[in-house]
């Protein structure tokens, strides 16, 4: 008895070793799969196989019952052990169909996209399962194969479990490559990062999609972190999407290039796959320039950079004329191509219009333009093909605009009624996105809804894990969001964090972890001593980047030496921060945030007055206060008050020692000052004087976004006033420096009929204004 239950159990364990072994060893290429009506409760399908070839006949387990797609397919009837070549299958009840795999030698690259194809859109990628425990005493075989090992090849085609390593490039058609992307950007922005990437490397060598998006997903991550081993991996990466997408690009002859000055280009005879590959290599070698500038910090990877952007630049103005003169085969195609073409024209004419003049006149001798309503009017018009592989990208970057750069580069003007219409559809499909629901928590934030925003970041944080780098993003806003409601203590928790956890600033996370500590009330001789070894650690902290401090690390250490120097005193360091990153255009919007943070301050300036024996850099300290009390009092809506706060400091200039950067930043306070009463001959004089009679000073590239912002809005008033009383079909803008704007989305639908995207520089009109609300309109023509 005994020896019967060991040879049973002997028989067992080769059975397990042998369908192990055979699920090892099974070639999974994808089956094709064919759908057909059910005519009667019960009908024969067969399961013929024609590529796979059993070495032997083996008595494999099998499942006692399989569930095809929620139940389509009832339990597997069964003739027993060592049937031919047919097994029954009983169609499930109400199933409008029966399904029979054939195996081939098709090859597949996406096979989700193939399984839909074939069995209908409500497929999900991983409902193929096994129902039921394994049966001893049934063996199914169809010539010989077990059908167990048929469900379980169909499982890993389905889940795509499947070793890739044995496609040719040349079998990933385009329209294949193009959805399995979008299938990973759908990971992606379920927080299923790793699985996006897995989706995209094992074709990363041969489809030119599956390699820009198996690159694109390290870059992010090497931006994140800001580990070289990851930013040599992105760089890797992104070398070889280039290669991928170069080899695909069309080969232009000696003599083809002549015909080509004297008589255009055809691009009708471009193939799909040559225009896309256009397409992909711009995008490739403008990540590619992005993380050359990171990877050595030095003055030739910034010139290598420049030029690899020059050439990225060239490209996508040769894809728009392509875009517009191409003869389009499928509208699919064109979808796809075009989402990219205007992602990338919209994306640079808008980074470059943002640029101040001085930097913009530079980049125009290189061959660089750019007009804000033309890159606004692209990524809109892409953001609207919602189906196409780069739409929800375009959205991202209008969210990225109007959330966030126009507050740390502008005057705090993005429009958030157009954010929270590009945003809702997004939440809508990923309410657990951690990207969107950081989108969300922006959005409540520049309104002044800090308790909302501080939901919202917090909810982006606990929706995932994996990329524990994307929390810093977070932290780094709920560190605003608390010094905005003047909790120092939380807000230098997460400075505090952020000093632990990031690499991409040690210095400017130190400062302000110190700068928020200072500003706590109770300062035990403990907090003291931490003080005074925080600020001590700043300069060791401080990076060079060819050559050269970021600026505002170059602030942090002028500050935390300042600290060392006037017996371990800053004046208002945190309320100093806020001003410097443009924080009060969201306090100003809320009464009850910007109350706090004025009696703080005109509390300080009452101290300094008192006891201005002590102070060893008076005028430093006072003038500084000074200009944060009259920031305070313009949003506010006490003008005459804050003009004075703010003459004043102007006035203090020569008695200045170091804080030299407190008078162009004051001048430009009244330039938007009196740009608010509509005094534009006022304004023009300011921004001419701030810009032409101060140089070297701390933070002036910062300074000078700001005046170029201004700038901006005196174009639109010199052109509003033109046509003042008309309504013209474009953009509206709703500015207050410090409140909520709202747009009407109505773009005149501008393409440039040559396909040249450098077209029309920087040309806005449009502003009223009223003194008592503080609020102006512009219009972006």
């Amino acid at each position: 008895m005994a020896a019967r239950e060991t040879a049973a159990n002997a028989d067992s364990d080769n059975e397990d070793d042998a369908f192990q072994d055979a699920v090892e060893k099974i070639n999974f290429l994808p089956a094709r799969m064919v759908k057909h009506r059910a005519q009667n409760s019960v009908e024969k399908e067969k399961l013929i196989l024609n590529h796979l070839k059993p070495s032997s006949l083996l008595p494999y387990q099998t499942a006692q019952a399989l569930t095809v797609i929620g139940g389509y397919c009832h339990p597997l009837s069964t003739a027993g052990p060592g049937t031919s070549d047919i097994d029954y299958l009983a169609p499930a009840a109400g199933s409008p169909s029966l399904f029979l795999f054939q195996c081939s030698h098709l090859r597949c690259a996406d096979p989700v996209r193939w399984a839909k194809d074939s069995l209908g859109d409500d497929i999900d990628g991983g409902s193929f399962q096994l129902v039921g425990g394994w049966r001893k005493d049934r063996h199914y075989y169809v010539r010989g194969v077990s059908l167990v090992l048929l469900v379980v090849r169909l499982m890993c085609i389905v889940q795509g479990l499947r070793d890739c390593s044995h496609f040719d490039g040349g079998d990933v058609d385009l329209d294949t490559s193009i959805h399995e992307s979008s299938i990973a950007l759908k990971l992606f922005f379920t927080n299923r990062f790793a699985e996006a990437r897995d989706r995209m490397r094992p074709l990363a060598d041969k489809s030119m999609y599956h390699s820009l998006g198996y690159g694109t997903i390290l870059y992010i991550q090497a931006v994140m972190t800001f580990d070289m081993a990851d930013i040599e991996q992105a760089i890797a990466a992104m070398k070889q999407s280039m290669l991928v997408s170069y080899k695909l690009r069309r080969r232009t002859s000696v003599l083809a290039s002549i015909s080509k000055m004297a008589s255009g280009v055809n691009y009708d005879e471009f193939t799909e796959e040559e225009i896309h590959a256009e397409l992909v290599y711009a995008e490739s070698l403008l990540l590619r320039a992005l993380l050359t500038f990171i990877q050595d910090e030095n003055l030739i990877s910034f010139v290598k950079g420049g030029l690899k952007i020059r050439e990225c630049h060239k490209i996508y103005k040769e894809c728009n004329r392509i875009l517009m003169k191409r003869k389009w085969d499928t509208d699919r195609h064109k979808m796809h191509f075009e989402s990219g073409v205007r992602m990338g024209v919209g994306a640079f004419n808008l980074m470059i219009s943002l640029l101040p003049s001085k930097i913009m006149k530079l980049l125009e001798f290189a061959g660089f333009s750019g007009s804000k309503r033309l890159g606004l009017s692209e990524l809109m018009k892409g953001s609207e093909l919602h189906t196409s592989l780069r739409g929800p990208l375009c959205s991202i970057v209008l969210l990225s605009y109007h959330t966030v750069v126009t507050y740390v580069l502008g005057l705090g003007d993005g429009d958030l009624d157009l954010a929270r219409e590009l945003l809702a559809p997004c939440l809508q499909s990923f309410p657990r996105g951690a990207l969107f629901l950081f989108f969300a928590g922006r959005i409540e934030e520049i309104q002044g809804n800090v308790e909302e925003a501080i939901l919202r970041f917090e909810e982006s944080i606990d929706c995932q894990s994996e990329w524990r780098q994307f929390h810093h993003l977070c932290f780094w806003e709920l560190m605003w969001c608390h010094c905005f409601k003047s909790d120092w203590l939380m807000a230098m928790k997460y400075a505090e964090r952020l000093c632990k956890e990031s690499r991409w600033s040690k210095a400017t996370y130190t400062y302000q972890k110190a700068s928020f500590l200072m500003m706590c009330d109770e300062q035990t001789e403990e907090t003291k001593a931490h003080l005074k070894f925080l600020f001590s650690e700043v300069p060791r902290l401080k990076q060079r980047i060819a050559g050269k401090s970021l600026p505002f690390e170059k602030f942090a250490v002028a500050k935390a030496k300042r600290y060392m120097e006037q017996n371990e005193y800053l004046t208002l360091p945190a309320v100093e921060l806020i001003y410097v990153w443009n924080g009060f255009n969201i306090v100003g919007k809320r009464r009850p945030l910007l109350e706090p943070m004025l009696m703080i301050v005109e509390q300080t300036v009452q101290n300094i007055l008192d006891d201005k024996a002590s102070h060893k850099y008076y005028f430093d300290n006072y003038s500084l206060a000074l200009l944060l009390k009259g920031v305070c009092l313009r949003h506010r809506g006490q003008l005459f008050q804050a003009e004075q706060c703010f003459q004043e400091v102007i006035s203090n200039e020569n008695d200045l020692v170091y804080d030299k950067y407190l008078i162009p930043y004051a001048v430009v306070e009244l330039a938007i000052l009196y740009l608010l009463q509509e005094r534009m001959d006022d304004v023009k004089s300011c921004l001419h004087r701030a810009k032409k009679n101060y140089k070297g000073y701390a933070l002036e590239s910062r300074l000078h976004f700001r005046i170029h912002a201004i700038k901006l809005q005196l174009q639109l008033s010199g052109s509003n006033s033109e046509t003042s009383g008309t309504r013209t079909p474009t953009s509206t803008h709703s500015f207050t420096p410090g409140a909520s704007g709202s747009l009407d989305k109505e773009w005149t639908g501008f393409s440039d009929p040559t396909g040249d995207s450098d077209v029309d520089s920087v040309n806005m009109n449009g502003v009223t204004g009223s003194i008592t609300t503080g609020r102006f309109d512009s219009e972006i023509n």
